[in-house]
């Protein structure tokens, strides 16, 4: 996307080029699998001020990626006038969403404002599977009666699936309806723990054969067995959360990642560049390099594992240490690409 000189600027200066703002917990479905701690509340949310103050310090900050994210932003009832102020500052503007609020003026609005990409829950061939997953009646027809809207409208639609027990065995099918629907398809088997609406997502995670088969699924798809054979640095960073990557909570905590629930800092306290450059919990998570992840390597997997922290984090309440999950997938994919 950018040259490598750019990036290496962006890498070893820490700019948040990217950050995912997540505008409200508030959401229309239940989806059996949802990670967010108090979803459908409203509860602590940054007002509509407080919301463009830190939008204001991203764009100090170099951001330029800006995705919003939720929970459902549409809920929001400010949403419009935090997008706009939003696009005013430049921002190149992603929507995440399961897509049940849009409708032919929700798409133009969004095409006018400029949002170039909106990335849009599929998580079902029909009706059934995915509408038993969201906990919400009618959610299909509605999501993809989305797609269709925002691709006429002009926007680049992408549909987010994650593969859960529910819906493991339709991936091929999803991909296909996406396409038909002229939307590109991506996949991810990652369950987070968490204290949703279902207190136990994990319980929603795929067995080992469905593993296998997602991993087949994957690798056929381009480039074969050869694009999971990715020769790690050990001296390198563990991943981009933290240093060119952020999120920001609805009631203003800052996070590495969306999936990172290690809070860094609170913009109710301290301005963004007070938490991204003073955060002693950051500074050490950023000091971390794939070699200081105690046991991991040993297994001799290294090259073909994505070592996730967040995941670990969550899992054993430690920056170190592997995550039991991560290390779940890698051993599978090893069995399945080289037998």
């Amino acid at each position: 996307m950018f040259p490598e000189s750019f990036e290496k600027i962006i890498e070893n200066n820490n700019i948040p080029i990217s950050v995912s703002f997540e505008l409200t917990y508030k959401c229309n479905q239940k989806c059996l699998f949802c990670y967010q701690p108090s979803p459908h509340s409203s509860d602590g949310e940054m007002g509509t001020e407080k919301v463009k103050d830190v939008l204001r310090e991203l764009a100090l900050e170099g951001t330029l990626f800006l995705s919003l994210t939720g929970g459902e932003p549409l809920s929001r009832p400010d949403f419009w006038e935090i997008a706009r102020y939003a696009r005013s500052l430049k921002f190149a503007l992603t929507l995440q969403t399961n897509g049940t609020l849009i409708d032919r003026r929700t798409a133009e609005k969004l095409r006018a404002l400029g949002f170039f990409q909106a990335h849009i829950s599929l998580l079902g061939q029909s009706a059934a599977t995915h509408d038993a997953l969201t906990g919400m009646d009618g959610a299909f027809v509605r999501a993809t009666g989305a797609i269709k809207l925002l691709k006429r409208a002009g926007l680049t639609v992408l549909t987010k699936t994650t593969v859960v027990k529910g819906n493991a065995a339709e991936l091929g099918k999803i991909q296909e309806l996406a396409e038909e629907l002229g939307a590109a398809p991506i996949f991810s088997h990652t369950v987070f723990p968490g204290g949703g609406f279902c207190k136990t997502p994990i319980e929603h995670r795929i067995s080992d054969d469905d593993m296998r088969g997602v991993v087949r699924f994957l690798s056929s798809d381009g480039g074969g067995p050869d694009e999971f054979n990715i020769e790690r640095d050990t001296d390198g960073p563990v991943c981009f959360a933290g240093r060119t990557e952020a999120c920001v909570t609805p009631t203003g905590l800052v996070q590495p990642c969306v999936g990172f629930f290690m809070p860094i800092g609170d913009l109710n306290k301290n301005t963004f560049r007070e938490i991204w450059t003073g955060s002693g919990r950051l500074n050490e998570f950023r000091a971390l390099k794939v070699r200081s992840y105690g046991g991991c390597g040993e297994c001799g997997l290294l090259s073909l594992c994505e070592v996730c922290p967040g995941m670990g984090f969550m899992e054993n309440g430690s920056l170190l240490g592997p995550s039991p999950e991560n290390c779940r997938a890698t051993r599978i994919l090893k069995e399945v690409i080289h037998g």
